[in-house]
């Protein structure tokens, strides 16, 4: 794998499923938080074995959480869709969490009103600082923090090291399907790299902030 990959971040042995399966596709997903370890708190306390086999930090670094030859779920459509093919699609997909914040939201009033906040209410930057967000509008938001270059060189790195490994192709939906939601035949003939809204209409990442040219994955 990566020579740069950081194993300092790990699921326990029982928190994920050690069972080995074909792997099909890449399933991008984003933390909706400050940083890799929270991320793997968050699934440590949750019983159902949640997470992915990688997170990538702000920063770039890659931590492997664990052995991408496994798999735990982190897509969560088979719970609401009795359609055991759901099943299978976690089953045979590699999940990557990209550190990011996801929507923002501008304040209101006078004195806030150039100012853009996260989910949780804290203030994340001004309309002012173009470099850390990206406004588009989808689903009912219209700012969005933005993924750093050393993510997308990250992202790049690890999907041509996963290609090698699994034989997944860098392939990225056409432009204009990759953050809509796919059928279940449509997911289970594509073998490329896929996102966590093509699999859930209530899902939002990796959202339209991330440029998949930059990581290297184009149709």
């Amino acid at each position: 794998m990566l020579a740069t990959i950081n194993t300092n971040l790990q699921l326990p042995k029982g928190a994920y499923r050690e069972a080995v399966f074909e792997k099909r596709h890449i399933v991008l997903h984003y933390t909706a938080g400050y940083n890799a370890a929270g991320a793997l708190a968050t699934w440590k306390k949750t019983p159902s074995r949640d997470g992915t086999a990688f997170i990538v930090d702000r920063d770039g670094q890659v931590y492997q959480v664990f052995d991408p030859r496994f798999w735990a779920v982190h897509i969560y459509r088979h719970q609401a869709d009795e359609n055991p093919a759901f099943y299978t699609l976690e089953k045979q997909s590699i999940g990557i969490e990209i550190v990011n914040l996801g929507p923002l939201t501008l304040g209101t009033g006078d004195k806030n009103k150039s100012v853009l906040y996260t989910y949780t209410g804290k203030k994340y930057c001004t309309l002012a600082d173009t470099a850390l967000y990206v406004q588009d509008t989808w689903k009912g938001k219209h700012y969005w923090q933005a993924y750093t270059n050393a993510q997308y060189e990250a992202v790049r790195t690890l999907c041509k090291e996963l290609e090698r490994d699994f034989q997944i192709p860098m392939n990225a939906a056409p432009l204009g399907d990759r953050l809509n939601v796919w059928d279940v035949k449509a997911l289970t003939g594509y073998r490329g790299v896929t996102t966590h809204c093509n699999y859930r209409k209530d899902k939002f990442d990796v959202g339209p902030a991330f440029q998949w040219a930059k990581a290297g994955l184009h149709e």
